[in-house]
């Protein structure tokens, strides 16, 4: 077979029949003639194989780590793998018999598959799963931490941390696990924080195979792509005017109202369109809200200190720093009043691969695992736009958070757009959480993309779980 670019060569991966032998990657035809394959030190030599083998799967890469069958008959480690019909393309099914199962086989791994279920069928499963996924396991070591493949986006993520995260007091219990992800979702935004060269590339084989080929067989890649990184999460409590509980659900990505939330909520309802597919939809729901304004007292909270005794500060950005500086009032609480156009806070980077709303954001950013980012627009900041009616207030608005909407889509650069006087467009925050309170009415959450509705008079807070990051780890 031939190459298919001047970048890319086609392999075969084979399973060799015998179960002592070695197996790996093989190029069916070199680039060219005096092509010499350079020796990689950090991989075993690539092992060729007969026709006559079992041929998986062919894939075209620039490289797939070499991969070789373990002493023994299985792992030590259970592995579980929650697949998701409905994510993405609906291409999981296909990825999990095709790719995943032959891989974990060959690798000794003993696993077992769940099926994502619909929310109506959810309470049934989620002490099976949890039970299934961290009860006690025969043969398995007791500090092990299992491991958790999920064949699908950041939706399907989200419900599984929400079957598996309970609460005692109103407190969440956070189970300790390694997550391995395979980005088959629409929206993959903690594939692409976690692995941020693979933004964009998603047809690739090996890009979606990263984090479980780094799961596997971390051994044979440079130390320096060895390490997991943690997943912090938060508490999300909605509210009611007394005070009482509504709803309480935990976030890896995203929480934000306002903007982003209302196009969400009608994108949704635009699902059933045939003349707006895909992209489209949000497209189009983004200019039936984007002269909207939301009335709210946003109240951030400060970082928790890394022995979690006490509280550090509120970190803003500043533009000609570039960079966080700490700012909180005395009470250690900041309060932003409204009317906003945007608010959003993320745990991520980018929303997706090329939406960078967060760009200061890393897993090597300060208080990372303590925290997460605000990022606030509130169009009368702007002393022109003080003194003007709604409708032209909202027509401003909206031509100012279509500004900052293609600017984060130019590698963040939204940081860098001012107002006459040299003011930010946008405020930018790192904070251990925040709360807020509508002062106007028929406003909604989002929650890892799933829409609630705040009640009147009510409230929504959200809260870095301190512990969270030290329990769940991404490869």
């Amino acid at each position: 077979m031939n190459a298919t670019s001047v970048s890319q060569r086609d392999y075969l991966f084979y399973v060799l029949p015998s179960s002592g032998t070695v197996g790996g990657l093989c190029w069916l035809e070199p680039k060219g003639p005096n092509e010499v394959i350079e020796p990689r030190p950090h991989l075993p030599q690539l092992v060729t194989a007969p026709p006559s083998h079992q041929a998986l799967n062919i894939v075209s890469e620039n490289v797939i780590p070499f991969v070789k069958a373990p002493d023994g008959n299985s792992s030590a480690v259970e592995w579980h793998i929650l697949w998701n019909p409905a994510a993405g393309r609906g291409v999981a099914k296909t990825w999990l018999e095709t790719l995943v199962l032959p891989l974990l086989t060959f690798a000794g791994v003993r696993c077992k598959v769940h099926e994502s279920v619909l929310p109506s069928d959810a309470s049934a499963m989620d002490d099976r799963l949890y039970e299934e996924v961290f009860g006690p396991q025969p043969q398995v070591e007791p500090t092990s931490k299992p491991k958790v493949i999920i064949l699908g986006g950041d939706g399907t993520t989200s419900d599984f941390l929400n079957r598996v995260v309970s609460y005692d007091s109103g407190v969440p219990i956070v189970p300790s696990f390694e997550l391995v992800i395979l980005p088959l979702g629409t929206a993959n935004a903690l594939f692409f924080s976690t692995h941020p060269s693979s933004a964009g590339t998603l047809n690739q084989s090996r890009v979606v195979l990263t984090s479980l080929l780094l799961a596997l067989f971390s051994t044979t890649v440079p130390p320096t792509e060895r390490s997991r990184k943690p997943v912090p999460l938060a508490h999300v409590r909605i509210s009611d005017g007394d005070q009482k509980l509504t709803h309480q659900a935990v976030a890896h990505v995203v929480a934000s109202t306002a903007l982003h939330a209302s196009i969400l909520h009608t994108a949704d309802e635009l699902r059933d369109s045939s003349e707006l597919e895909g992209s489209a939809r949000f497209q189009e729901a983004f200019q039936r809200n984007k002269t909207r304004l939301w009335d709210a007292n946003l109240h951030l909270l400060p970082i928790a200190k890394e022995d979690n005794e006490g509280l550090e500060s509120i970190f803003r950005y500043e533009r000609d720093l570039e960079k966080l500086v700490k700012t909180s009032d005395p009470q250690g609480e900041l309060l932003i009043q409204g009317g906003f156009s945007y608010f959003v806070s993320c745990f991520s980077d980018r929303l997706e691969k090329s939406f960078v709303i967060a760009p200061m954001r890393s897993v090597l950013s300060t208080g990372y695992a303590r925290s997460l980012d605000v990022i606030v627009i509130r169009p009368k900041r702007d002393a022109r736009l003080k003194d003007l009616d709604t409708e032209a207030l909202g027509d401003a608005s909206a031509a100012q958070v279509s500004e900052v909407m293609k600017a984060a889509y130019q590698s963040g650069s939204h940081l860098q757009l001012t107002f006459q006087d040299g003011q930010p467009v946008v405020e930018y925050f790192r904070c251990g959480g925040w709360r807020w309170a509508p002062t106007s009415s028929e406003q909604e959450v989002c929650i890892d993309g799933k829409l609630m509705t705040i009640p009147e008079q009510g409230s929504v807070e959200c809260i870095v779980i301190s512990n969270a990051a030290d329990l769940i780890h991404i490869w």
